[in-house]
């Protein structure tokens, strides 16, 4: 995607990607001021958030002077789809803010679920904030990530698991047979009802550290 960078009316920069202006060209800091208004009682109920979209980070920059403010932690994770756009944010001298969050730029949606920051991250329940210029640039990347099912075929599972003795029952399964399936199995065919609970405990903690 080609970036370009325009300067607004209001003196502020802007970037520009495959023609689409992805802030005011007017004035950005007032739609940033705007955006922040719409989402105000939803950010006061929640403590991390996810922006989907960075562009030159006005909407962002608006986000955590209103936590600052609120005094709460600034706890914010941006998703760009666009490397590109990600080199020029930073190479820029030109911005008037700096914003602080952690922005993962990955091109494959689905690899994002491979970073254990942001696994960790979601795990949180975070308040999603779409920018819907950025969204609607990169509408099919983001309902792939919105929509993403982790796979259960145990040759999958299997590679992630921590767990040596769950790994090596496992082997001993058709890999394409289902976890879900698997781990019933297992609980039902134990008699012991204690038994039953500490296998299902082990399975799920080392199923679960696998996604990570």
């Amino acid at each position: 995607m080609t970036v370009e960078v325009k300067k607004s009316r209001s003196g502020d920069i802007v970037p520009v990607l495959n023609g689409v202006h992805l802030h005011s060209i007017y004035d950005p800091e007032k739609e940033a001021c705007e955006f922040l208004d719409k989402h105000t009682e939803d950010i006061d109920q929640n403590d991390y958030f996810m922006v989907w979209g960075l562009g030159f980070g006005f909407h962002i920059y608006q986000l955590q002077q209103y936590l600052r403010e609120k005094n709460k932690d600034i706890n914010i994770l941006v998703i760009e789809p666009s490397s590109e756009l990600v080199r020029e944010y930073f190479g820029s001298s030109e911005l008037k803010h700096k914003i602080a969050a952690k922005i993962i730029s990955k091109s494959d949606p689905i690899a994002l679920y491979n970073d254990e920051f942001i696994i960790d991250f979601l795990s949180k329940t975070p308040l999603i904030l779409s920018h819907a210029p950025s969204v609607q640039m990169h509408k099919e990347y983001f309902e792939k990530f919105q929509n993403y099912q982790a796979p259960v075929d145990i040759h999958t599972v299997q590679k992630n698991i921590k767990s040596r003795w769950i790994a090596t029952e496992m082997g001993q399964l058709n890999p394409e047979s289902n976890i879900e399936n698997y781990l019933k199995t297992k609980i039902e065919n134990t008699n012991d009802e204690l038994s039953k609970f500490d296998y299902f405990i082990g399975a799920i903690e080392s199923i679960v550290e696998s996604t990570k």
